[in-house]
């Protein structure tokens, strides 16, 4: 499974990078693992929109209640994708471009 970005400026203050690209490829994911990551996640997001709207009248109550529910998401869900990291996966981020004020960067970063 593999996945390309591409961006086309990211500035920071006065730093700036142009024109980048990266692929990540992810080798001997265990698929049962992911589609139950994908389950919990369907199932929280439901449980949020279900939630934002019985809220939709008070935005105060809305942003309090996102804020609290996304917090406890990124906590299930990182324990969920820890069950993914096993001994053969492989994560690799190959052709690297980008562009710095000091000249262009390529690369790649295998991994094994």
């Amino acid at each position: 499974m593999s996945a390309e970005y591409s961006v086309d400026k990211v500035v920071a203050g006065r730093e700036e990078v142009d024109d980048i690209h990266l692929r990540i490829g992810i080798n001997q994911l265990d698929a049962e693992g992911f589609e139950n990551v994908y389950s919990v996640y369907i199932d929280m997001l439901s449980d949020v929109m279900e939630n934002l709207a019985l809220t939709q009248d008070n935005p105060e109550q809305a942003k309090a209640m996102m804020e609290q529910q996304m917090a406890l998401i990124g906590i299930r869900l990182l324990s969920e994708v820890e069950k993914l990291l096993k001994k053969d996966l492989q994560i690799e981020m190959t052709d690297l471009r980008l562009t710095l004020p000091a000249g262009e960067v390529k690369g790649d970063f295998p991994s094994a």
